[in-house]
């Protein structure tokens, strides 16, 4: 199977017999993923990130957090504007903001902890527009941050009538620390220039997944084959899926046992040949 073909796979997670329960720990071949949450684990107890990634033990980080769309968007009525919602199935996506921060402070301070030095954690967030306001993602300037990349989505679904269309969303470039220079080669770069025209993923597996070709512009340029690439946020696997076939590890979480399940029987159906245990014990289902 060719690179950019897997998200083809057509699987319909509500007809997959479900095996995954939170707490099970699925190893994939040599890839880890971990059936929970990220919000427990990052922000309240980090047992499940430190099951995972010991500290600087990771090459390259990739993730996409939910939006916090809700907390913005549940008083706005579409006679105001037409709202595109990320409907998760296993989480509200609904926090105070003051309260989200915070959570997503945590989250990339713990990913800089796992870290290598030489290591970079690409985080893609958009700005929230509400109430004629644009609320962006500030918080990120907290951290080192090596270079913003613009992500051209080359389409929106978002209609209203009050803004210009936004077919942008950001990728935040950040690194361990403001003195040390992460691992970068743009010559293995699909896209050179910081402004990536992608259009959205059509999978119709997940309501938010990630396109491959950024994932693989990421993986390519700011790793290594035989390095650990990360995702606490892995949905329905395109980082795992990506990671394995340009010859990287691959670990993730994963809150939702659907999608968990929906991972294992999408890169069975890329490798085949891949071992699959759950918490230790093999898996041939």
């Amino acid at each position: 199977m060719n690179l950019f073909e897997s998200n083809n796979i057509k699987i319909e997670p509500n007809n997959l017999q479900v095996d995954i329960v939170l707490g099970d720990l699925i190893e994939i071949g040599e890839h880890r993923l971990l059936c929970d949450s990220s919000t427990d684990h990052f922000w309240r107890k980090a047992t499940g990130f430190t099951s995972l990634c010991k500290e600087e033990s990771v090459d390259l980080i990739v993730t996409s957090p939910p939006y916090n769309k809700k907390n913005w968007l549940r008083n706005k009525s579409k006679t105001n504007g037409w709202i595109r919602e990320i409907e998760y199935s296993s989480y509200d996506d609904n926090l105070p903001q003051e309260e989200y921060v915070r959570w997503q402070k945590q989250v990339i301070a713990q990913c800089l902890w796992a870290l290598k030095p030489s290591g970079s954690l690409f985080y893609n967030h958009i700005d929230i527009m509400s109430k004629h306001l644009t609320i962006h993602p500030t918080w990120v300037y907290d951290f080192p941050l090596k270079q913003v990349i613009i992500w051209d989505k080359c389409g929106t679904p978002k209609l209203d009538e009050s803004y210009f269309l936004p077919f942008t969303e950001w990728i935040f470039w950040i690194k361990k620390d403001k003195d040390l220079v992460p691992y970068f080669d743009r010559n293995s770069a699909l896209l050179k220039k910081n402004i990536w025209s992608i259009p959205r993923s059509q999978e119709a597996n997940h309501p938010a997944p990630f396109p491959e070709k950024m994932v693989t512009n990421i993986v390519m340029s700011c790793s290594k084959p035989r390095d650990l690439v990360f995702d606490p946020y892995i949905g329905s696997g395109t980082t795992m899926v990506v990671a394995h076939q340009l010859n990287r590890k691959c670990y993730g979480i994963e809150i939702d046992p659907k999608y968990c399940q929906l991972i294992i029987h999408k890169m069975k159906k890329l490798d085949p040949s891949l071992q699959i245990k759950i918490n230790g014990n093999v898996y041939k289902k």
